[in-house]
């Protein structure tokens, strides 16, 4: 059975009534908010982990953290 918390919407957020504001919002997260306890159970943790550890191990994206500071 599909988990419903996992479910994404079918309708196009450029079709939401108030999808910019939440786009502006989606923008501003950090990866720090997505790990902490506020999103546990609505992100997949393998999609967390995943994500969190394929930033801390890229060499490209050493590099590019490197040349920006």
């Amino acid at each position: 059975m599909k988990n419903k918390m996992y479910e994404l919407s079918s309708i196009p957020i450029s079709d939401w009534k108030h999808g910019a504001e939440h786009s502006r919002q989606v923008d501003q997260l950090k990866i720090g908010d997505l790990l902490g306890t506020e999103f546990e159970d609505l992100i997949p943790a393998d999609t967390l982990d995943n994500l969190y550890y394929h930033l801390l191990d890229s060499k490209a994206i050493r590099r590019k953290l490197k040349n920006a500071n």
